[in-house]
C-alpha cells in the first residue's frame, strides 16, 4: 500500500525511511518520527483582525491516494512554523477535488503574499503553465519553471549526486553495480542519474566481485532485505541508496550512503514533539522533515519579499533537515547528509 502511494509521488524520490540506526550502534538519540492528521483541519483560525493580515496559501489533497503523504508534509510545516518567530496566517486548501486553475482563480486574495503546493508532479506542471502572479513554492520538480515558481523535492537525483561526490572522493573510477530484481521507481531513477554523472564508470555485475583493486568500488541498488543476504562484502568503497537503510538494521561496516539527517540527529526538537504527540508509520517520516524544510525556505521567501533578508538573487543557505539547501534565484539545490557504517555506530561527513 505505501509503495503504490509513494510512486505517485516519484518527483519527491521517496523510499523506505530509516530512523536511527541502533543495531549499528549510532549514537543514541530519540526518535524523529511523525503522525499525519486530517489536512482539513486548519492550524490557525482567522480573527477579524487577522483577515487583513498577509497570508499563506498552502494547496494539499485532504482525501484521495495522496492524502496521508500530505497530511506529514502539513505536519512538518506547522512543526516548524510553531517553533519560529514569524506568523503569517496560514489557509490550507483542500485540492483533492479541484482543478489548480479553479484554486489560483478563486482562492488567491490580495493578501495572499506565497502560495505552497501542490504535491503531485502532474499538478505542478498544471501550474507552472498557469503561471500564477504569486510567489509559488512548489513541492515536487518538473522540467519547465516560470520566475515566480520555486520547486523543492526530495529527489533521487539529489541523492546520487551527493554518492558520487563520495565516491570521487575515495578515488574511485570504476564501480561495480549490483540491483535487485524488483527495483523500485526512485532507485531506477537514481541508476539514471548515476549513468548521467559517471557513465562508462558504471559496471553491472550479478555477483559480488571476490577482490577490489585500490580503484574499484561497489555500489548496491536495492532495500535492506536484499543487501542483507548479499555475502561477503568489502569493508571499504561499497555504496548504496537510502531505500536499503531501516529502523534497527545490522548494515555492514564500511557501507557509504547519503541520506536526510533528520532522521539519524535529533536537532530538531519540534520533529520528536510532533512523533511524541502522534506517531506515524515510517513511510512518512520522511515526509515531516520535508515539511519542516518547506515552511524554512518559504519563509526565506518571505523575507526576501519583504526586505527583511538579502534577496536570493545572491543566494541562501540552510541548513535544513533534509540537508543543506542552497537558493539562487528561484533554483532551489539539496544535499543529503552523507554517512558511512563504523564499528562504533555511524560517522557523518
Amino acid at each position: 500500500m505505501y509503495r503504490k502511494i509513494l510512486n505517485r509521488l516519484t518527483g519527491l524520490g521517496l523510499t523506505a525511511l530509516p530512523l536511527l540506526l541502533s543495531s549499528v550502534q549510532a549514537q543514541p538519540q530519540p526518535k524523529v518520527p511523525l503522525q499525519a492528521k486530517p489536512v482539513v483541519k486548519a492550524p490557525l483560525l482567522k480573527t477579524p483582525a487577522q483577515q487583513s493580515k498577509a497570508e499563506v496559501l498552502i494547496i494539499l489533497p485532504a482525501s484521495g491516494p495522496m492524502s496521508v503523504a500530505a497530511s506529514s508534509v502539513r505536519d512538518g510545516i506547522e512543526a516548524a512554523y510553531y517553533a519560529g518567530n514569524s506568523r503569517p496566517v496560514l489557509r490550507f486548501v483542500d485540492n483533492s477535488q479541484r482543478a489548480i486553475t479553479d484554486i489560483l482563480k478563486t482562492e488567491v486574495k490580495k493578501n495572499t503574499q506565497l502560495i505552497i503546493g501542490p504535491l503531485a508532479r502532474n499538478e505542478v506542471e498544471a501550474l507552472v503553465q498557469a503561471k500564477p502572479a504569486v510567489k509559488t513554492l512548489a513541492l515536487n520538480q518538473v522540467y519547465k519553471t516560470e520566475p515566480n515558481i520555486w520547486q523543492f523535492a526530495l529527489s533521487p537525483d539529489e541523492d546520487a549526486l551527493a554518492i558520487t561526490k563520495r565516491i570521487q572522493t575515495d578515488g574511485v573510477s570504476q564501480l561495480f553495480v549490483l540491483t535487485q530484481d524488483n527495483q523500485s521507481g526512485s532507485t531506477k531513477r537514481f541508476r539514471d542519474a548515476m549513468n548521467r554523472i559517471l557513465g562508462g564508470k558504471l559496471v553491472n555485475s550479478n555477483n559480488v566481485p571476490r577482490k577490489l583493486e585500490p580503484q574499484q568500488g561497489i555500489l548496491l541498488l536495492g532495500d535492506y532485505d536484499w543487501l542483507s543476504q548479499l555475502k561477503k562484502l568489502p569493508n571499504e568503497k561499497i555504496y548504496t541508496v537510502p531505500l536499503a537503510i531501516k529502523e534497527n538494521a545490522s548494515l555492514p561496516v564500511g557501507l557509504q550512503f547519503c541520506d536526510i539527517p533528520a532522521l539519524y540527529k535529533a536537532d530538531w526538537p519540534e520533529l520528536l514533539k510532533a512523533y511524541q504527540d502522534k506517531p506515524t508509520s515510517v513511510p512518512y517520516q520522511r515526509l515531516l522533515a520535508f515539511g519542516g524544510d518547506t515552511w524554512n525556505i518559504a519563509s526565506v521567501i518571505l523575507n526576501n519579499t519583504s526586505g527583511k533578508q538579502p534577496d536570493t538573487q545572491q543566494g541562501q543557505t540552510i541548513h535544513g533537515r533534509t540537508g543543506t539547501i542552497r537558493i539562487v534565484k528561484n533554483t532551489i539545490d539539496r544535499y543529503p547528509q552523507c554517512m558511512k557504517v563504523e564499528n562504533t555506530g555511524l560517522s557523518f561527513n
